[in-house]
């Protein structure tokens, strides 16, 4: 009778499907708890950037400095803050994300805009945002190591979270495709 029962869990637990499932829930979680982080993290640097006064807290030696990084020339696209663009691009990481573990019908979102949106395009679209992020975080830290010649640490913080998203984002489409069969 014991035996049985262990085969019953034994099974439960071999079923790769359900490990999948599970990871990609996981790996969702992760990515929902990297962008809130990576949002209060855009949103006191953006606040750095408007403070017109030096922010001492953010100073870890010569080399280290976020005021330095954050207020030069660098520090805007087309004159927005790199960091209201970091976190909005953090709020897509988060929407998707949220949108994805909640199992939302992303056909619905297809019909407004008459193209059709799948789960699969929005875990690929959670790849491509990784990517171009990774892309653009690189830039920057090349920015801050060659041209600036200062690191702003919570910048740094901030391009480890695009890799650990750029990182897992192609296993959660692996888990959706094999999901799928």
């Amino acid at each position: 009778m014991e035996n049985v029962e262990n085969q019953k869990v034994m099974t439960k637990h071999k079923n790769p499907l359900q490990v999948f499932k599970q990871s990609n829930k996981v790996f969702l979680i992760i990515i929902i708890i990297i962008s809130i982080l990576g949002i209060l993290l855009s949103s006191y640097l953006t606040s750095l950037h408007y403070k017109p006064s030096i922010s001492k807290f953010c100073i870890f030696g010569e080399h280290f400095d976020c005021d330095v990084v954050n207020k030069s020339a660098y520090s805007k696209l087309f004159g927005i803050p790199v960091a209201i663009l970091g976190g909005l691009t953090y709020l897509l990481f988060l929407i998707t994300a949220v949108l994805l573990l909640k199992n939302y019908d992303f056909t619905k979102i297809g019909k407004l805009i008459d193209e059709p949106i799948t789960t699969k395009t929005a875990y690929y679209f959670l790849f491509a945002l990784a990517i171009i992020s990774l892309g653009f975080s690189i830039y920057l830290t090349y920015l801050e190591a060659y041209i600036i010649k200062a690191y702003c640490i919570f910048c740094l913080i901030s391009f480890s979270f695009i890799i650990i998203m750029f990182i897992i984002s192609p296993f959660m489409i692996r888990n959706h495709r094999r999901n799928s069969l």
